[in-house]
Parts: structure tokens; C-alpha cells; sequence
């Protein structure tokens, strides 16, 4: 049984289904338990009804729907009825290396089955009448993912302290391009199905088939001053013997320089008009951090290089309110070691709101500095109401394994944080990276056909799932001649959303959107 296009299975004998009891026997493990049920009905947007069961006492007495889950099978005295075989995920093993999945996987209608369920059954679904019986544990598969389980887990690091996607099981097992979690929901949607009932359809989007958040990380607002010389440019040209573009950055920083062209990364009101004359929603994230030097070293990109703009300057803060006032939204772009420093974030939160007047809603850390749950803890302890930082430097795709706004859930205190996250799909810098032999390679130039093929594969992904495209591109990655073919693969991907039909806006106003249709009790 399979969706239909507005992703939802048609059957005309079926009886409509707004609400779901849920039995599990796992007490010591409720917490996680109920968190991972809460997700999956989230997307699906049906409500559910959670209840403890003991497996040799009548459970429940019931005509609704009733999905449970545990080691053994509850006395269910109804029509309908979905169990799902519990694996030892949230057993004594929990939150020890003996709980990660074990590879290589199997799979089950083109999804990975990160965890079986402890049971004799042959095969791994089986139906009989109204009752679904499953030895795929989409309870644990949804937790692992969704909470970053492996990342707190395993200790690998790269250079700068961030969980390398090569050793996640997703990049192992080739899912990353998967939103494994909403593909779950569609699963148990379809046993609910077999069991001959029907969920309501939540209106997601204001009716759109997805959503999309454009969103820029304003890194630098300055490419050039006489101090500051494209070394890593020429030098990447060099390699190429590109000599043309050799002679462009020549001419380009000279220009610059004398007062005869804009600096290329001084573009903040060009950006909302890309491709959409009239202008679009747009979400900035900006950097509050700022250190005065006369000399900048133009090979000091990495995370520790101070912002070569100040939001105190009034110049800057005139253009930033224009922006808001149009429509942009204005975010905080926290720097180095804010990921786990609640004080720095803090001085950087409050000191960037005081000084530009204006609200903050969410966050991104630079140079995707995150740690989970760390940095989630410490966005809702600072009082913002979103992350959307959950993403990889060098792979795009589905981090969590979900491509809709959730709230996070802090394993190490075992509770459901007050904060959203906003998942990441496709980042410009990502798709100057391509695998080769298990590792990431980097590009001199980005590939336009192959990169708007990612991209849009991505985003029709989404569209199947009717989740969120987030899209993050650097506003210093509007002009061709550093990375040869980047504006055309930006063009590309706004020209394949135009043609889509979608709700695009600010991230706080994706937020707030979801929000207003969710079933949630805790919105």
C-alpha cells in the first residue's frame, strides 16, 4: 500500500482516525519512549493517548486504534491493533556502544532498519486481519536519529571539535540523503491502514504541498581591502591554469580598492531580490562578534577569524533595520566556542539585540560549531526559541533524519527541551565536496549540472515528504569569479523552487506556521 500524490493512502472503506492509544511496557524507559511516539505522530499530525501496559493484564477496552509497543504483546480487546516487537535499544545496554545499531543493515522497503524487534516472527511485518504485528522497531530507529545518539556516544572529533559525517551510521549505511523519521511515520501510516483505518489529514503550509527557508550566513561583508589579497583564489585558479580568472580577481581587487565597483561581498539588499524581482522572505544570520584590525590575513577563514564587518557601526545598523522592516529576518550567527559556553552565547545574544534594538529569534552556529544536545540546552537556556544548525560542513542531507521542525530532546537529562529545531538540507559550501572511496573531496569549482541535480533531488524529496527545503548560501558565495560556477547553481536551485508549489518564508515564520497546526500539546 502506497501514498498517493498529496501524500496520503486513498481508501474509501476506511474509518477516518483522529487520535491513536499508545501502550508501552518499558516503564524505566518512558521518558524516551514517549518522546520517539510524539515525534512520528507529529508528522503524521494525529493525536495520541499514551498509557504503561503489563503484558499479562487486559490493557485496554477500546474502538479505536491502539499501537503498542514492548517485548510482548498487550491483551487488546478491540478491531484494530498494531504491535511493534521492542528491540534491546532502551534496555540495561542503553546509552552504551552495545546499543548502537549493528551493521551492515538490513532493509525494508527502501528504508534502513536500524533496530529489531525481539520476536520469532519470520518475517518483519506480518498482518493478520485488523492486527499489524512488526519486528521493525520504528520506536528506537526514530530516537537514535531524531536526538543524535551516536554524536554523544562516540568521541570523534574533526580539527575544530565537530562530529565528522564520515563516521555516522547514516554515511556507512548511504541513508544521509533519507528522512529516515518522516519515512517511518509514513510506514506505521500504512499500518494503520492495514488495520483498516484512515489518519486525518493536518493541513501543513498554509496548504502547500512543503515549505522553504532561504537563509544566508552573513560570514564577511568585505571581499577585498589593500591588505587583503584573494591568495587562496589565484591559487586555486592557478592550479586550473585558469589565467582568465586570474586576471578577473586582479582586476576585481584593484577596482574595488580605487572606489570604482562595490566590494562583491557588500550585498545584503541585492540578495532578497535574486531571481524574485518583487523580493522574497529572507532569514540573515549575523555575526555580533567583531575584533578591529587593519590587517586581515586572507588565508584566516576558519572559525576563530573575526567578522570583517561591526554591528555597532550605525551605517550597518541603518541597513539591517531597512532590511527587518522589508521583511528579512534577523538572526544571531553565535562564533567560536559558543556551542558549549552558555555565558559567551549569552554576551553574544544580548550584546547583538542591544545593540541592533531588535528581537532574536533563532540562531546558527558559525562554521556549524554544534554539539548535541549541548548546544540545544544552552539555545533554550538563553531563551531562543530556535536552532538551525543541524547540518553537516561537507555532506548535505538529513543530519537528524527529519526534514520537519521538531523539539529536541536532552538525553542526558531526559527531557523535552523548550527550544525548536530548524533541520538544514543543502549548504553552498557542501556541494563542493563529492565522495570518493568512503571520504569527502573538495572541488576547486562547483560542478553546476551535477550540483543542481543533488539539490534538486533533495528538494523533491521534501516535496514527497511535504517537509521543509532549509537552504543555507553564504552571501559570499553570490559572485562566480572566486568559485567559478556557484551563481549558476544558486540560479538553478531558485528557479527549480519557483516551479514547486510551496510556502516560503522567514524561519520564524516557518516556525510559527507549523506551530499553528501542530497537534502537539506543548507548542
Amino acid at each position: 500500500m502506497r501514498f498517493n500524490d498529496e501524500g496520503f493512502v486513498n481508501n474509501q472503506e476506511s474509518t477516518m482516525v483522529d487520535k491513536i492509544i499508545f501502550l508501552y511496557q518499558n516503564q524505566r524507559r518512558g521518558i524516551e519512549i514517549r518522546y520517539a511516539i510524539s515525534i512520528l505522530a507529529e508528522i503524521l499530525g494525529v493525536k495520541i493517548e499514551v498509557r504503561n501496559y503489563v503484558p499479562n493484564e487486559v490493557s485496554t477496552q477500546t474502538q479505536t486504534l491502539v499501537i503498542s509497543y514492548g517485548k510482548n504483546k498487550p491483551k487488546v480487546i478491540g478491531e484494530s491493533h498494531i504491535h511493534i516487537f521492542a528491540s534491546g535499544f532502551f534496555s540495561k545496554s542503553y546509552l552504551t556502544l552495545e546499543s548502537l545499531p549493528q551493521t551492515p543493515l538490513i532493509w525494508y522497503e527502501e528504508l534502513p532498519v536500524l533496530y529489531l524487534g525481539r520476536s520469532e516472527m519470520q518475517e518483519l511485518v506480518m498482518k493478520n486481519a485488523r492486527i499489524v504485528e512488526s519486528k521493525f522497531d520504528i520506536i528506537a530507529s526514530t530516537f537514535f536519529m531524531v536526538t543524535r545518539y551516536e554524536e554523544l556516544l562516540t568521541d570523534h572529533k574533526d580539527q575544530w571539535g565537530r562530529y565528522p559525517c564520515t563516521k555516522t551510521i547514516a554515511h556507512g549505511e548511504d541513508f544521509l540523503h533519507i528522512p529516515v523519521v518522516n519515512a517511518y511515520a509514513r510506514l506505521l501510516s500504512d499500518w494503520i491502514l492495514m488495520c483498516g483505518m484512515k489518519i486525518k489529514e493536518t493541513e501543513r503550509w498554509n496548504g502547500h504541498r512543503m515549505a522553504t527557508s532561504l537563509t544566508c550566513d552573513i560570514d564577511h561583508l568585505r571581499r577585498y581591502s589593500w591588505f587583503s589579497f584573494p591568495i587562496k583564489s589565484i591559487f586555486r585558479a592557478t592550479k586550473e591554469k585558469n589565467w582568465h580568472r586570474i586576471q578577473k580577481l586582479f582586476a576585481d581587487y584593484l577596482l574595488v580598492n580605487l572606489g570604482f565597483r562595490v566590494d562583491p561581498y557588500n550585498n545584503l539588499e541585492v540578495i532578497p531580490t535574486l531571481n524574485f524581482p518583487d523580493g522574497i522572505p529572507w532569514t540573515f544570520f549575523v555575526r555580533p562578534e567583531y575584533k578591529k584590525s587593519k590587517l586581515f590575513i586572507p588565508w584566516n577563514s576558519g572559525p576563530m577569524s573575526p567578522a570583517r564587518y561591526d554591528v555597532s557601526n550605525p551605517n550597518l545598523q541603518y541597513r539591517l533595520r531597512e532590511l527587518f522592516l522589508d521583511g528579512v529576518e534577523i538572526g544571531l550567527h553565535p562564533g567560536f566556542g559558543t556551542q558549549d559556553d552558555e555565558k559567551r552565547l549569552l554576551e553574544q545574544k544580548d550584546y547583538f539585540e542591544q545593540t541592533l534594538s531588535l528581537k532574536v529569534h533563532g540562531a546558527r552556529q558559525h562554521y556549524i560549531l554544534w554539539k548535541a544536545p549541548v548546544t540545544w540546552r544552552l539555545y533554550e537556556s538563553v531563551g531562543l526559541e530556535y536552532d538551525s544548525s543541524l547540518t553537516y560542513t561537507r555532506a548535505e542531507g538529513f543530519r537528524g533524519g527529519i526534514c520537519t521542525p521538531f523539539r529536541p530532546f536532552d538525553i542526558e537529562s531526559r527531557r523535552v527541551l523548550n527550544v525548536w529545531e530548524l533541520p538544514v538540507t543543502l549548504m553552498d559550501q557542501q556541494l563542493f565536496w563529492h565522495q570518493a572511496d568512503g571520504e569527502y573531496v573538495r572541488q576547486l569549482s562547483m560542478e553546476v549540472e551535477e550540483s543542481t541535480r543533488r539539490a534538486f533531488e533533495l528538494i523533491d524529496t521534501i516535496e514527497r515528504y511535504r517537509g521543509l527545503f532549509n537552504l543555507i548560501w553564504h552571501n559570499s558565495s553570490l559572485e562566480d569569479i572566486s568559485y567559478p560556477g556557484i551563481l549558476d547553481t544558486f540560479s538553478g536551485i531558485l528557479e527549480y523552487l519557483a516551479h514547486k508549489d510551496i510556502y516560503i518564508d522567514t524561519c520564524i515564520n516557518i516556525l510559527n506556521c507549523w506551530r499553528s497546526s501542530s497537534i502537539s500539546d506543548n507548542k
